[in-house]
């Protein structure tokens, strides 16, 4: 795929042209004809599921407790700390927990930690992720921001300084797009198309209800498009949210949902966050 000449941000991936000649192969269906969008920024684009790690400064360990195994015999073969569920707004969670690093045994290295943080962030900040943002790098300093806050762990600056500047690893990302069609009928008539008569190097799609999967079980990548209105009924809005405009908002929008995991991270040299500046 010639995406190189094209993609400068994560919101310029609609000017590759294989993406351009997969969103308008279905055409012939009753999807407006200003659907495809061609512009260089496409706004509705936004990070969303995110598993990140960074160097964090803590003077305990932050987990949800501990899974012990045993032999037969009772003793203890190992232990496994559970990730720990943080609160954000809206009764939304991430999931945080400390690991050992790899760092020398200084003593300016006391109480350091690698810590992974698994979650949606922008619906951890808002309450939703109807929309969001798509710059990846400032997402995750907010998000280092507000955990050290949230504990009360005033970072030094060498190390808030680093993960300014990208330095932290990724094992999952899910990039989002969100295009609006003419009703909630023109979303699943789209989707219905999409199941029957669309191909990937995956193979042919997998539906599960109104949700079309390219590569549902891949270890790599994998592609989804389901209807947005139909998810937030499915899995209602916080009670302050479903009362606004949201709803009616997401009632008529199409969603596709690329996730990109470890191996296509790495291939792509995306699993560092230095890599997300030059996109």
């Amino acid at each position: 795929m010639g995406y190189g000449n094209h993609v400068k941000s994560i919101e310029s991936v609609s000017l590759i042209k294989e993406v351009r000649d997969f969103c308008e192969s279905h055409r012939k269906n009753p999807v407006p004809e200003d659907f495809v969008s061609f512009e260089t920024t496409n706004p509705s684009l936004m990070v969303d599921w995110l598993s990140v790690k960074f160097l964090f400064w803590s003077d305990e360990q932050l987990n949800g407790g501990n899974v012990i195994s045993t032999n037969p015999d009772g003793e203890v073969e190992y232990t496994l700390d559970k990730r720990m569920g943080v609160e954000g707004s809206h009764d939304t969670k991430i999931y945080i927990r400390t690991e050992r690093h790899n760092l020398p045994n200084l003593p300016d290295f006391e109480n350091y930690w690698i810590l992974s943080v698994s979650g949606n962030p922008v619906k951890w900040f808002q309450g939703h992720n109807i929309f969001g943002t798509s710059d990846l790098n400032n997402l995750v300093v907010e998000l280092y921001d507000s955990i050290a806050q949230r504990f009360g762990k005033a970072q030094p600056q060498a190390l808030r300084e680093a993960v300014c500047s990208g330095h932290y690893t990724i094992s999952r990302v899910d990039i989002n797009g969100m295009f609006e069609l003419g009703s909630r009928l023109d979303v699943i008539t789209w989707l219905s198309h999409l199941e029957q008569t669309s191909r990937t190097r995956h193979g042919t799609a997998v539906s599960k209800g109104n949700t079309v999967y390219f590569g549902k079980n891949s270890q790599r990548w994998s592609l989804k498009f389901y209807a947005k209105g139909q998810e937030i009924e499915d899995h209602v809005l916080p009670a302050p949210l479903a009362l606004t405009s949201l709803p009616d908002f997401a009632n008529n929008k199409l969603r596709a949902e690329l996730t990109l995991r470890t191996k296509e991270l790495s291939k792509l040299g995306l699993n560092v966050g230095t890599g997300w500046f030059n996109i």
